[in-house]
């Protein structure tokens, strides 16, 4: 009886709450009124061999990696669905990276946090990164290859159109850096404060 006493409490309170909210608001405003947030559900990351992942529509966001490889290529496609971005965080303080091959369907690398992305971060055996040219913009987010310590030349492709601060912080053993001049009509290639702060080698 106590259980069903206060479940009966419970159920009376969450009444009394939404018929206080229907009170003060017009009646011509009720159907303008959004409920759906208040039971939204987070959509569970798809997994695919060593990747989890996202979707917005079939646009795929990588979420997680599972593998163990030392030169990693990362696909344009995850069961049928195109790699658009890797979310932040994903890759850092891999112990494993030697080498990644970057898809050209990628329009951001982290760039999904304001405060940190870094997507790549203390990677320490990471030596090399191969971009390939996409058609899409692209932004390579903030600290994402930040304290790469082995990482030695980088060439960026000239669709990306953003390197965020701190991208290359403390890549100590960075010697060559080369970033195309983008082909569009009206290029807008922009470097943040900080992108090569501590590469004492370039």
């Amino acid at each position: 009886m106590k259980i069903l006493k206060k479940s009966f409490k419970k159920i009376l309170a969450f009444l009394l709450v939404a018929v206080m909210v229907l009170s003060v608001s017009p009646i011509d405003s009720i159907s303008e009124i959004d409920f759906s947030s208040l039971f939204s559900i987070k959509a569970a990351a798809i997994t695919s061999g060593k990747f989890t992942y996202e979707l917005s529509g079939t646009n795929a966001t990588i979420t997680g990696y599972s593998g163990t490889d030392s030169n990693l290529t990362i696909p344009s496609k995850l069961d049928g669905n195109t790699v658009v971005a890797i979310k932040h965080g994903v890759f850092a303080n891999n112990a494993d990276l030697v080498s990644v091959s970057l898809p050209g369907t990628l329009t951001s690398i982290g760039y999904h946090n304001t405060s940190y992305d870094g997507t790549f971060q203390n990677c320490k055996k990471l030596q090399t990164v191969t971009f390939s040219e996409g058609s899409a913009e692209a932004v390579i987010g903030s600290e994402v290859f930040m304290g790469c310590l082995s990482l030695k030349t980088v060439s960026i492709p000239g669709n990306y159109t953003t390197i965020r601060r701190d991208a290359f912080n403390g890549c100590t053993s960075l010697k060559s850096f080369e970033w195309k001049k983008s082909s569009s009509s009206t290029p807008n290639q922009t470097i943040e404060q900080g992108v090569f702060a501590a590469c004492s080698s370039l």
